[in-house]
């Protein structure tokens, strides 16, 4: 099980990619991935954790990380993820009754108006 790569899931349903670094009888010990932002790329955490077996919510059966189709290695310790999104960008909540999905428009109305 050491080195296995798996999604821990948290009572408040959030869900991080770890490595596994310790199996015991009722935890495991995981790594989590996190954000470098100094590097704007992921990487394994310095830090240990003790997560309850039965917070395991998938199982990638690899120990590279690159397996999942996630994460392309870029150098010995860091990933950057094949996803385009900003890791930072959070959208904000907001009023779920509202007519649009954006309340900034990224051009002019003016510049495309029919005469």
């Amino acid at each position: 099980m050491e080195g296995q790569i798996v999604d821990v899931e948290y009572d408040d349903q959030q869900v991080d990619m770890c490595k596994i670094i310790a199996q015991h009888t009722d935890h495991y010990t995981v790594k989590p991935l996190v954000y470098d932002p100094d590097k704007y790329l992921y990487k394994f955490s310095h830090y240990t954790f003790q997560v309850p077996i039965e917070s395991i919510s998938g199982f990638y059966d690899t120990m590279d990380i690159e397996d999942t189709g996630q994460y392309v290695k870029v150098d010995g310790v860091h990933y950057r993820s094949v996803e385009d999104s900003d890791p930072e960008y959070e959208l904000e909540s907001g009023d779920s009754d509202s007519d649009t999905c954006s309340e900034i428009s990224l051009y002019d109305e003016n510049d495309y108006e029919f005469e």
